[in-house]
């Protein structure tokens, strides 16, 4: 379908969306980090909206596994076959919050896939800090048929559940977050949820304070 134009927010808008946003958050049943949900698996894929943490987490994952770590460029973020490609690999850990709308049509059953959560102000202030500006894709009501149109493209079955759930009132968080909580945890085998804020325990953690400056995929000083 055709994507919605783009039209870029004020700065009290900006400001608006930063501080009610987190009233919109959907509760989602997480897990604080914990090596030992990795170790059985020899494909780990980690999902999530942009700058919820993917690359930090995966990097983490696999090096305290030992694992090679393939970043979502390895298959031009969005390329679906070369990404089907890329995992017949083992012991990897693969970021891919792209693929995220359609992960359960491209893993198998004895793949873990790793949902990222994240209070959605700091995701928001992430996408700010990275692009200089926020478009009025970041309300539900702008991308609502587009976001059907993706889950539902790649998963007829997504439809129900996203007629249902997904709160065009909200923002563009909450269809992903409804379609994981609804309908993707319970289709996938072996998934878990992943408390963002719990990777600080992982010793390549960096303190917020100490990230201001960082680059979109930087991870270490």
């Amino acid at each position: 379908m055709k994507k919605p134009k783009k039209v870029y927010l004020e700065q009290e808008a900006i400001d608006n969306c930063i501080q009610s946003i987190d009233t919109f958050y959907v509760q989602l049943d997480c897990v604080e980090y914990d090596i030992s949900y990795f170790k059985e698996f020899k494909r780990i894929i980690i999902v999530g909206t942009q700058r919820s943490g993917t690359t930090f987490t995966a990097q983490a994952i696999a090096d305290t596994l030992n694992y090679k770590f393939i970043d979502e460029k390895e298959f031009n973020v969005t390329n679906s076959k070369i990404f089907k490609q890329l995992i017949q690999q083992t012991n990897i850990v693969v970021q891919a919050p792209a693929m995220t709308h359609k992960i359960q049509t491209l893993i198998s059953a004895d793949d873990l896939v790793v949902f990222m959560n994240r209070n959605w102000s700091d995701i928001v202030k992430s996408v700010y800090k990275k692009n200089g500006k926020l478009s009025n894709w970041v309300f539900m009501k702008t991308v609502y048929d587009l976001d059907k149109s993706y889950f539902t493209d790649s998963d007829p079955n997504c439809l129900d559940i996203y007629n249902t759930h997904v709160d065009i009132d909200s923002y563009y968080l909450d269809s992903y977050y409804k379609m994981w909580k609804y309908y993707q945890s319970k289709v996938i085998k072996n998934n878990i949820t992943l408390e963002y804020e719990s990777m600080k325990t992982h010793p390549l953690w960096i303190e917020k304070n100490q990230r201001t400056n960082f680059s979109p995929k930087q991870t270490t000083i």
